[in-house]
């Protein structure tokens, strides 16, 4: 496949994007949906992307993820058994942190897309993933969160569908409250709010997005954290008559 081929204009977000595929999707990552002006601080919607000298965006590679415990992505592994999954370049050992440039999403949609007339007509259902890590660890670049699995399984059953995969602020970063440093508190599910505006924003990946949303969570911490995320969602109009949600577990 050419490079051209991995490429997707947005006309929302007004880039060129270029993506990773695989056998049957193409995943773009690092799409950022909001920046964090200072630390505790509450985020700004921010879908801005810096293109390279060809005018395309990379997003072939990982976003950063929210400082944590190093190594917390095979230690949430055991959870299931013992299980180990092949990282990639921003991943394990590689992965990388930052407490200011971690609230991205990942994108996967099915190859043909925009070339299947059935899929334009109607547009395609979007899934966005939450992922879970007691509100403590976790990242949407972990290999067990991987949606082109699932985006594969959907295309191969003629059910396609785009999976969003988002980050957010954790731990320390995104849930420590204090006065006396001027934390609010609560910067995670506030982050959260803001992915799932941007996802209503530039969910067109084909000629319009499907109004079906559906959601689904990892059982734990983020139980917590997207029953919260949800009535802020819908008492601001964020989410759409066709959304769903339910829980959810590793997707590996």
């Amino acid at each position: 496949m050419s490079a051209d081929e991995n490429n997707l204009h947005h006309p929302t977000l007004r880039r060129t994007l270029r993506g990773e595929p695989s056998a049957s999707t193409i995943q773009f990552r690092n799409l950022r949906y909001a920046s964090i002006p200072a630390r505790y601080q509450e985020p700004i919607p921010d879908d801005k992307l810096e293109v390279g000298k060809d005018g395309v965006y990379d997003a072939t590679q990982f976003g950063p993820s929210c400082p944590q415990l190093h190594g917390a992505q095979a230690w949430d592994l055991t959870l299931i058994g013992d299980a180990v999954l092949p990282c990639g370049h921003g991943q394990g050992k590689t992965e990388n942190m930052n407490e200011f440039d971690c609230l991205n999403v990942i994108v996967t949609v099915p190859k043909g897309i925009q070339s299947n007339e059935k899929s334009r007509r109607r547009g395609l259902p979007v899934f966005v993933w939450v992922h879970g890590g007691g509100l403590s660890i976790g990242s949407n670049s972990w290999p067990q969160y991987d949606l082109r699995r699932l985006v594969e399984r959907g295309a191969e059953t003629d059910k396609p569908f785009i999976g969003v995969a988002m980050d957010y602020r954790l731990n320390i970063f995104g849930f420590l409250a204090s006065d006396e440093i001027g934390a609010a508190g609560n910067m995670g599910y506030k982050d959260q709010v803001l992915a799932f505006r941007w996802v209503k924003k530039a969910h067109c990946w084909v000629r319009r997005g499907s109004e079906q949303h559906h959601c689904c969570r990892r059982v734990g911490g983020s139980d917590i954290t997207i029953d919260s995320t949800l009535r802020q969602c819908r008492a601001r109009g964020t989410l759409r008559p066709g959304y769903r949600h339910e829980w959810g577990s590793n997707i590996a």
